[in-house]
């Protein structure tokens, strides 16, 4: 243990492959206890998910914004390293779109606003002293956004978040491939984000949220580029055209058109409050105990629902796995991949250039005329003709020559 904190575990909240998260007491000097949430990393991750560890509890902890976990400290006990957080009582939105299928338009609003309110925060945030964090999660979805039995909402797992800061372990680059497919914009898959890539995630689950219709467990952008386009026409039978046209401003591909986080903070904050039959917080007061209840005592599959159909894994994007073919398929159909976003981030400066992408393809449609074309396939024909003709008339004549010897 480090300083004058000490824990006493109570009892485990989840484990993964790379840690442990216990509920626990932090008592630290003069008497002050805590109850704490404290994630323990095995001793045998690697260096890479040592230094993701670390920075994700160093970023958090230059964040203060009540929609994003607060961090008390990163310690290490007996040998590993831990860091203990601000304990949430909650249930994740993948599982409670799970538990308790599509959610209310004005729940989905006021979660939503919240989030981009925590993401812009941490995108200007400017500790002090220092230069805006530039903060970039990269990971929205809703697994990693939790409703807690107050109706508060946290953000969840900036593991490989981007962000400028000096004490920061990992480089940018080894985490620019990381990403859960179907909440990635299209900059994403060619290494390249701003804050504006959170926004389309963020779009995406709110989406979700609101018709419970599951994302698809592939790697393929053309797939999921026709699973979206299905996904905004569900949408638009379920709410009103101007919470559909805003959702939909969310996820355009095109970065430059996209809606910002600053616009989509105020206009579902003017959303959430329009008159409503259900409140937000009184809404999860009732609905999020029953759910955590139920998973206590082991009915987390909810009546037989697919409790992973909201929930598809954050992966490494792969140069030889479908994502590539899917992000070429697509150029070759009708998509043009929005320019190059240049932001301000001297982190890269300090790291050397950016790692490229495997997903980056070298795409320029021709513009030349059909008859062009057709002129330079006739006379590539012509010339293939007048060799096979070249070829013969050489045999005939070496055959007429060995002849004349012969005789």
């Amino acid at each position: 243990m480090s300083g004058a904190s000490r824990y006493l575990i109570h009892e485990i909240l989840g484990e993964g492959s790379f840690g442990g998260v216990y509920r626990a007491t932090l008592w630290r000097s003069h008497g002050l206890q805590v109850e704490v949430a404290i994630k323990i990393l095995r001793s045998s991750v690697s260096e890479r998910m040592l230094h993701r560890f670390r920075d994700e509890a160093r970023v958090l902890g230059l964040l203060q914004h009540d929609a994003i976990v607060r961090v008390y400290e990163l310690t290490q006990l007996d040998g590993s390293w831990a860091v203990a957080m601000e304990l949430v009582p909650g249930i994740d939105l993948a599982g409670l779109c799970d538990g308790h299928g599509a959610l209310p338009a004005p729940v989905v609003f006021y979660v939503g606003e919240r989030v981009a309110s925590a993401l812009e925060h941490a995108w200007s945030h400017t500790p002090a002293g220092g230069s805006p964090l530039r903060l970039e999660h990269r990971d929205i979805k809703p697994a990693n956004i939790l409703l807690t039995r107050h109706g508060e909402v946290k953000v969840l797992d900036f593991g490989i978040a981007r962000a400028v800061f000096a004490s920061r372990e990992a480089h940018t680059a080894d985490m620019s491939r990381f990403g859960t497919p179907p909440y990635m914009a299209p900059a994403r898959w060619r290494g390249r984000s701003d804050e504006k890539s959170d926004v389309f995630g963020l779009g995406v689950t709110l989406m979700q949220l609101l018709v419970r219709h599951g994302a698809p467990q592939t790697s393929s952008f053309v797939e999921l580029r026709e699973w979206r386009a299905d996904l905004e026409e569900r949408v638009r039978k379920v709410v009103d055209p101007e919470a559909a046209d805003l959702l939909a401003s969310m996820v355009v591909e095109d970065t430059r058109q996209r809606a910002d986080l600053a616009t989509v903070k105020a206009q579902l904050r003017r959303l959430g409050r329009r008159p409503a039959e259900v409140h937000p917080v009184s809404w999860a007061e009732q609905v999020v105990p029953r759910l955590m209840d139920a998973r206590v005592r082991g009915q987390g599959d909810w009546s037989g629902r697919d409790v992973r159909a909201m929930a598809p894994a954050t992966i490494e994007l792969s140069p030889t796995d479908r994502h590539g073919q899917g992000f070429r398929e697509l150029l070759d159909r009708d998509f043009e991949p929005p320019e190059e976003v240049t932001l301000d981030d001297p982190l890269h400066d300090s790291v050397g250039p950016a790692e490229p992408s495997p997903l980056t393809v070298e795409h320029r449609r021709s513009r030349l005329p059909v008859w062009v074309g057709v002129f330079l396939g006739s006379g590539a024909t012509l010339l293939a003709v007048g060799a096979v003709v070249g070829v013969v008339t050489l045999l005939i004549g070496l055959v007429a020559l060995f002849a004349q010897m012969v005789g």
